[in-house]
């Protein structure tokens, strides 16, 4: 695709009450960053619970739609649970998706 609509749901914020994804603001703005490959990217907000939390992912997601670097660029190479995670949602979406593959770095971990 060349354009990618996400909606933007900061309730996976480390400080976020109902979620327990525990992500900081400087993640979701490097999360937004992988995304600038696709020609029009769209970001429309959607939920969060803690206020404060939702402000700042929203700046972080703002500077990487517009191409500032990212603040966090974090060590995934080992995270065993990423990388499944990872699989899963490739090896639905590659079908679809045939820009979706798996990066080098994940590629001997299957997917539970």
């Amino acid at each position: 695709p060349r354009e990618l609509m996400v909606s933007s749901g900061f309730d996976a914020a480390v400080t976020d009450p109902l979620g327990s994804l525990e992500l900081t603001p400087p993640m979701f703005g490097y999360m937004t960053s992988r995304l600038m490959q696709f020609k029009k990217v769209v970001l429309f907000l959607e939920g969060g619970y803690d206020p404060v939390a939702v402000s700042q992912s929203v700046i972080e997601c703002v500077r990487a739609l517009l191409g500032e670097p990212t603040d966090c660029i974090p060590d995934i190479s080992r995270d065993r649970l990423f990388h499944c995670v990872l699989a899963k949602f490739v090896n639905t979406h590659k079908t679809y998706w045939r820009c979706v593959q798996l990066p080098d770095y994940c590629r001997d971990v299957k997917s539970t």
